[in-house]
């Protein structure tokens, strides 16, 4: 797995590629916590384009990030997501509870109006 972190308007962008499965997902997990603990009120931005599969590991580290945020005041938000990703999104039902947009202008402008 592969995690690049950027800044947009003060929206955290996690561009992620390969495999978010098992163990691999602690690597995230741990950026995704320094990036909630420096943060007076995270918003977060998962880019899954590069995601060709995501387990329920991953989904852990995803739903406990939008918890963190929610805690702290947050939004979590997804875009592009890959075919890998988008089934097991559907099966756990958390296309509701995680907030999808079309487009990182789209996400950026949602995530920083609140």
């Amino acid at each position: 797995m592969e995690i690049n972190v950027r800044e947009s308007q003060g929206v955290t962008v996690f561009d992620l590629s390969g495999r978010i499965i098992g163990a691999d997902s602690n690597q995230l997990k741990q950026a995704i916590d320094q990036s909630i603990e420096e943060s007076e009120k995270p918003k977060l931005l998962f880019n899954l384009s590069g995601v060709s599969m995501l387990d329920s590991t991953g989904l852990g580290t995803l739903v406990g990030s939008h918890l963190s945020a929610s805690r702290k005041g947050g939004r979590i938000g997804i875009i592009n997501v890959a075919e890998g990703a988008q089934s097991i999104l559907i099966i756990a039902k958390l296309v509701s509870v995680l907030e999808r947009f079309e487009s990182e202008a789209e996400a950026v402008d949602a995530l920083t109006s609140s």
